[in-house]
């Protein structure tokens, strides 16, 4: 999906009366003070892109993440806010974006003041021509940054578009292939690994049911076994059963996913045990939801001694 020259918002404003709204006390009767909180934090990633963010996975592992909500709470919320018509249920289903006619209307409000037409694309648009005001340059099909691929596209020779086509075919023919031979990584490593991850369900640990090569964890998996090998990343989910916080006792009862895993600031602290279950030393030690400094230093640690009492 193409983006649009940002045109975000630095601020938005939100109505006084927002939790005196009917369908906002609906929201919280059914999902507690977190589904307010979800629905003002799609407002902030909306504005701060424009009038509309896009769905994906990684919108979702994010809004997990930084809620400290499951997964599965933000998919439920979000087909709530659907069916309650707190976003479009025409985009979010046909396009995978969200958007609703109240925020495209906060946002054209907000962009008065623009010292140029502010363009959005016709397809994400839900405005009425006759709700649209002047300043809002609608593109028939396809926002600015797509028209110019477009024309750059129509300027190659039938010899550089035949190349384009060859490749594309070749992608589709080994679209379920996880691996890539010329990088001398094997189907076989990919789907041990996967294995191995599905084997952590008995302990409320995500499976992975799809995954392709053009995907974003396709293109993960494949990272950490060019990097790592299949060797480290068994290492790293047997590691995974050590750890009550990744299984999710913790505070907020998060629970470790394969997307999460598989991310390249992440991998290496499962690997290194820095989530790995402490070994109680003394009565005075008390746990955390923080992983813990498994250097020499903090092994080492004597709160009994006299220069740490």
């Amino acid at each position: 999906m193409g983006r649009q020259k940002n045109d975000g918002l630095s601020y938005f404003p939100l109505d006084v009366g927002f939790f005196e709204d009917k369908r906002i006390r609906r929201l919280i009767g059914t999902f507690g003070t977190e589904g307010a909180a979800f629905y003002i934090y799609i407002l902030c990633k909306v504005y701060s892109n424009g009038y509309y963010a896009e769905y994906s996975e990684d919108f979702v592992e994010d809004a997990a993440l930084d809620l400290g909500c499951t997964r599965e709470k933000i998919e439920l919320m979000l087909h709530y806010l659907s069916n309650k018509s707190l976003i479009d249920s025409t985009l979010f289903d046909t396009v995978k974006v969200l958007s609703s006619h109240g925020i495209q209307r906060q946002y054209q409000e907000s962009r008065k003041g623009a010292k140029r037409d502010v363009e959005v694309a016709r397809r994400f648009w839900i405005l009425k021509d006759s709700e649209t005001e002047k300043h809002i340059k609608v593109c028939p099909n396809e926002d600015k940054s797509e028209k110019k691929e477009d024309i750059s596209e129509n300027k190659k020779d039938n010899s550089e578009k035949n190349a384009v086509k060859e490749k594309e075919n070749k992608i589709k023919e080994n679209k379920e292939d996880i691996t890539d031979s010329s990088e001398s990584v094997c189907r076989s490593e990919a789907r041990r690994a996967v294995e191995a991850w599905n084997s952590l369900s008995s302990l409320g640990i995500p499976p992975v049911t799809k995954i392709t090569a053009d995907s974003t964890r396709g293109k993960s998996l494949k990272a950490r076994l060019m990097q790592n090998g299949i060797d480290d990343i068994l290492k790293a989910i047997e590691n995974i059963r050590n750890s009550d916080f990744l299984c999710g006792k913790n505070k907020r009862n998060w629970v470790i996913t394969f997307d999460w895993f598989v991310k390249p600031n992440n991998f290496p602290k499962v690997l290194e045990g820095n989530y790995n279950n402490r070994t109680p030393q003394s009565s005075e030690r008390y746990i955390t939801d923080e992983p813990y400094d498994n250097s020499e230093e903090y092994r080492n640690y004597n709160p009994f001694t006299e220069d740490n009492r």
